[in-house]
C-alpha cells in the first residue's frame, strides 16, 4: 500500500468517526430518534395504565356515554387550541359515540392563562364547562378585559356568585394542578396534546380523517 492509498484509508475512517460521533452524541440525530421513540413508548405505556383517570374529565363536545374518547390537554391562550376547536366539532358530529374531554394545560408563566383555566373549571361546577370554553376560544374580549364575573356572564352561568367564590378555591386549584401533573407524567409541554387509549399522544392539530382513524384503533 504506496502513501497515497494510506492516507485515503485513514481519511475515511476519520471521516466515519466523526460522522459516528456526530449521529450518536447528546443533541445527534440518531441519539435524538432513540429519545423520541423511547418517549413515544413510556407515553403509550402511561396511557395505557392510566386511561380511565385520564378521560374521566369533564366532557366538552360529544357523547356522554363516552364510547370513543379523546383526550385534549390545552391552555385558552393558545391558538393552535382555537384552530383545533372546529375539528374536535367536526368530529363529534361526524362519529356519534365520539366525544372530547378536556384537561387543562396554562402557561405556568401567564396569570391569565392559569386564571382562564380555573374559569372553565369553576363553570363545570355548575354544567356550564362548555359554554365557558366556546366563550374563551371564539372571543378575544377577555384577554384585553379579565373581569371573569362578568366573562360568567357573558358565558350565560347561572351563578356568577358561587363561579366567584370558586375561582380563589382550593379545590379548583387542586383540579388544575392535577391536570398539569398528568402533563408532566407524559412529557407534554406544549398545547394542543391530543391522546387517545391505542394512539397514544399526538402533539398539535389534528385532522379530521386522523382522529377518525384513532377511534377505529380502539375497535
Amino acid at each position: 500500500m504506496n502513501s497515497l492509498d494510506r492516507l485515503a484509508r485513514i481519511t475515511t475512517i476519520v471521516c466515519l468517526s466523526l460522522t459516528v460521533v456526530l449521529l450518536v452524541r447528546p443533541n445527534g440525530i440518531v441519539r435524538m430518534q432513540i429519545q423520541d421513540w423511547r418517549t413515544q413508548r413510556q407515553q403509550q405505556a402511561y396511557v395505557r395504565t392510566n386511561w380511565d383517570t385520564l378521560a374521566a374529565a369533564a366532557a366538552v363536545h360529544g357523547s356522554p356515554v363516552r364510547h370513543a374518547v379523546i383526550v385534549e390537554f390545552l391552555d385558552y391562550q393558545c391558538v393552535y387550541c382555537r384552530a383545533f376547536e372546529d375539528s374536535a366539532e367536526a368530529l363529534v358530529k361526524s362519529v356519534p359515540t365520539a366525544a372530547v374531554v378536556i384537561r387543562h394545560l396554562p402557561n405556568p408563566a401567564n396569570s391569565l392563562s392559569r386564571e382562564a383555566a380555573l374559569s372553565v373549571i369553576c363553570a363545570d361546577e355548575q354544567g356550564g364547562m362548555a359554554k365557558m370554553h366556546r366563550y374563551l376560544l371564539a372571543s378575544d374580549e377577555w384577554r384585553r378585559e379579565p373581569n371573569w364575573v362578568e366573562i360568567a356572564t357573558r358565558a350565560s352561568l347561572a351563578d356568577t356568585t358561587a363561579f366567584r367564590r370558586c375561582l380563589t378555591s382550593l379545590r379548583a386549584v387542586q383540579r388544575r394542578s392535577t391536570d398539569s401533573a398528568y402533563a408532566a407524567a407524559l412529557r407534554i409541554q406544549a398545547t394542543p396534546a391530543l391522546i387517545t387509549s391505542r394512539s397514544g399522544v399526538h402533539l398539535g392539530i389534528a385532522s379530521l380523517a386522523e382522529m377518525k382513524s384513532w377511534l377505529r384503533e380502539r375497535d
